[in-house]
């Protein structure tokens, strides 16, 4: 049996990244294909407890851990497969509530957001100070 590209990529002293293992399944490593969705299928049940929990209208998901969002086929593919295995495990009546979504900022969203928060957390401080 010959070495998965990761295995390879790895041997040759390169990080194994989400960005890798999305290059790598988009190119067909069956392996790398693997990983994304058995990583979706965990992600799935922890978005399943927190719709239980926090009831939201829906759920962005953003940064690395998208696979390339909505301009790679595996991360289309990633997505579905965590609307496939959330939708059978919600409650009744939240399977066509809630939505699931990849953010639109993509992998900036946290450093995005980020900046926000200390911006925020400046202005607050000026308005305290005065």
């Amino acid at each position: 049996m010959s070495a998965t590209s990761l295995a390879k990529r790895r041997a040759a002293g390169e990080a194994i990244t989400p960005k890798v293992i999305a290059q790598e399944a988009e190119q067909g490593d069956e392996v790398a294909r693997r990983v994304i969705m058995e990583t979706a299928r965990w992600l799935a049940i922890g978005i399943v407890t927190f719709i239980h929990t926090i009831d939201p209208d829906a759920v962005v998901l953003g940064g690395a851990m998208t696979f390339g969002g909505y301009d790679t086929e595996i991360g289309r593919a990633f997505l579905q497969r965590i609307r496939d295995e959330v939708r059978p495990r919600l409650l009744e009546p939240l399977r066509d509530a809630v939505r699931i979504e990849f953010a639109s900022l993509g992998g900036d969203a946290g450093y995005i957001g980020a900046a926000g928060l200390a911006r925020l957390e400046h202005e607050k401080g000026r308005r305290t100070s005065v």
